[in-house]
C-alpha cells in the first residue's frame, strides 16, 4: 500500500511540475518546487512520527524566508498574465513530491528493499509519462508548445 502511494505521489509531482514548467516562468516555478524538504519534514513528523527537533523548525523559517525573498509574492500576484491554477498546482508539486520520499521510507521501515520501491515509482512515472504523450500526441516543451508529433 505504501509503495503505491509513493507511486501515485511520483505521478502527480511529475504532472504538476509539468503543468507549471509550461504556464509559469522557470525561475519562480523552480523555486516555489524547492520547498519540498519543509513538507517532507512537516510529513515526517506527522505520519512515521520522525522527531521535530527545534532546528528543523529554524530551518523550515529560513526556506520559507528566502523563497520569498527570490519569488517577491508583490511581484508575482501584479503580473498581468499570472495564472493561478498554475501557482497552485506549481504549489502541490512539492506537497505530492514529499509524500512520495515519506512513503518510501515508509516501505522501507517495513522491510521493503529501497531499490524494489524505486524501481516501481520509475516504472510508474515512465507509464504515465508515456501515457501523456500518447494521449496528447505531442511533446510540450516548457514553453508549452509542441515539439513533434508522436502519433
Amino acid at each position: 500500500s505504501s509503495g503505491i502511494n509513493a507511486e501515485y505521489g511520483g505521478i502527480m509531482s511529475f504532472l504538476c511540475s509539468t503543468y507549471a514548467f509550461q504556464r509559469l516562468p522557470v525561475g519562480e516555478v523552480t523555486v516555489i518546487i524547492s520547498i519540498a524538504p519543509i513538507f517532507t519534514a512537516i510529513g515526517s513528523k506527522i505520519i512515521l512520527k520522525d522527531a521535530f527537533k527545534p532546528v528543523h523548525f529554524v530551518c523550515i523559517i529560513l526556506c520559507i524566508g528566502g523563497v520569498i525573498m527570490v519569488v517577491d509574492p508583490h511581484r508575482l500576484m501584479k503580473h498581468a498574465s499570472l495564472d493561478i491554477l498554475a501557482v497552485s498546482v506549481a504549489l502541490l508539486q512539492p506537497i505530492f513530491k514529499s509524500l512520495a520520499y515519506i512513503f518510501i521510507k515508509r516501505c522501507n521501515n517495513q522491510g521493503i528493499e529501497y531499490h524494489v520501491v524505486l524501481f516501481y515509482y520509475a516504472l510508474s512515472g515512465f507509464s504515465a509519462a508515456s501515457l501523456s504523450i500518447v494521449v496528447t500526441g505531442f511533446f510540450l516543451l516548457v514553453s508549452g508548445k509542441p515539439m513533434d508529433r508522436v502519433i
